[in-house]
């Protein structure tokens, strides 16, 4: 995969989006044009988190639309499926996104996709933990897509 692609227009961003999600695309004030996308892109605006990656073979953005469940306010901690950190509950939410309008699946995972971000790493972390979890949560994306999202 080479460097970052933009996306010039909501239009171009919504085209992005697989079919069924499409309708449910909602942009949030820190959405601006153009957008660079590097690996992954993920904003959250209300109760879904959205996420644009570039396909593993073609380098092609896909978006997908995740819900979040409502959960109590728990400090019970809980672990992401793709970063495999342990957060808060409020933080590791049950993210679902629909195959078809019958079927949906989910997962538990950080509820503001914040797994690609180099940033938020814990003083517990070593140095390069940060990219191995980076990296481990892309693996773990590119397996759910390529493997149940196809639709």
């Amino acid at each position: 995969m080479g460097a970052s692609a933009q996306i010039a227009t909501e239009e171009e961003l919504l085209a992005c989006f697989r079919r069924i999600d499409r309708r449910d695309v909602e942009l949030g004030d820190e959405v601006t044009f153009p957008l660079s996308l590097g690996r992954v892109l993920t904003w959250s605006y209300g109760n879904r988190a959205f996420l644009v990656l570039r396909e593993r073979d073609t380098g092609a953005p896909l978006g997908i639309v995740f819900r979040r469940t409502a959960v109590a306010a728990s400090r019970a901690p809980s672990m992401c499926a793709w970063c495999q950190r342990v957060r808060t509950r409020s933080e590791v939410q049950l993210l679902s996104a629909r195959v078809t309008a019958r079927r949906t699946i989910g997962q538990y995972l950080c509820s503001d996709l914040s797994c690609f971000s180099a940033g938020e790493s814990s003083v517990f972390e070593a140095p390069d933990a940060a990219v191995l979890r980076i990296q481990r949560a892309l693996d773990h994306m590119h397996e759910l897509v390529e493997q149940r999202l196809r639709g």
